[in-house]
């Protein structure tokens, strides 16, 4: 959906939307970015234990030289790696202050807090770094293990993945990528279910309805999503969507 002419920046999807299905276990929970490659960025787990490995990456610019925004972040991953959580925490979030999409920032702040055992600010953190990159393996990764951490620690059973809201965003987000739509639709209305209100599962609807030319349901779901959450920016963008697709379409049939 990201090459249609009419989305906004952040491109309006369910990529956006929230979370995705996470992967197998045994990825780092954290990891810096000095750059735009990556390597060494699987890492195995301890006992179920996520760890953390240093990476090597080529230059952030043209120059050569490595971002204040990446240095700030892999700064973070040093001071995890020394127990340094709240330092950690200080860190990503200066790396935050120079990028608000500093994706490996909030993920690493999430990972901090979940080591101090907040878990609602580990959610918030990884759900924001979901946001900005729905694709993100350790941030995937990071979702499952919050979650069972956080029910572990409420005496609690992790719940199924498809009692899971946050899951079937994931599966919906899938369902959307593969271009199964209604599928899409279904596993979004499967985490309504579960989280009455969840403006991420009613964009999700939105988007998949105007795929399907069906626009009045994508502007009334587009409408929910803003009215759970009224700063959401991609029900924003996708409500300006709808009825754009929905006045093009009238005027296509005179």
């Amino acid at each position: 959906m990201s090459s249609d002419p009419n989305q906004v920046d952040p491109p309006v999807s369910p990529e956006d939307a929230g979370s995705t299905v996470p992967p197998k276990d045994g990825q780092s929970p954290l990891s810096g970015k000095l750059g735009k490659w990556i390597l060494g960025a699987v890492i195995v787990a301890l006992l179920g234990f996520p760890i953390v490995q240093r990476i090597r990456s080529g230059p952030a610019n043209s120059g050569g030289g490595v971002s204040e925004t990446d240095a700030d972040v892999q700064r973070s991953v040093d001071l995890y790696n020394a127990g340094k959580y709240q330092e950690s925490i200080t860190a990503a979030q200066a790396a935050i202050k120079l990028n608000p999409n500093a994706v490996l920032a909030y993920n690493n702040i999430a990972v901090d807090y979940l080591q101090l055992k907040n878990y609602d600010e580990a959610l918030k953190n990884i759900k924001q770094a979901l946001a900005v990159q729905p694709d993100l393996a350790l941030a995937q990764t990071n979702l499952k293990w919050i979650l069972g951490e956080q029910a572990k620690a409420n005496g609690v059973a992790p719940a199924p993945p498809d009692q899971n809201p946050d899951y079937l965003i994931g599966v919906s987000q899938q369902k959307y990528n593969a271009k199964q739509f209604q599928e899409c639709i279904d596993a979004a209305n499967q985490a309504l279910k579960l989280q009455p209100g969840m403006a991420e599962a009613y964009n999700n609807i939105a988007v998949c309805n105007i795929e399907l030319g069906k626009y009045d349901v994508a502007i009334e779901n587009a409408r929910l999503a803003l009215r759970s959450k009224p700063d959401y920016q991609l029900a924003k963008g996708n409500l300006k969507w709808a009825q754009m697709k929905k006045t093009d379409a009238s005027r296509g049939s005179k």
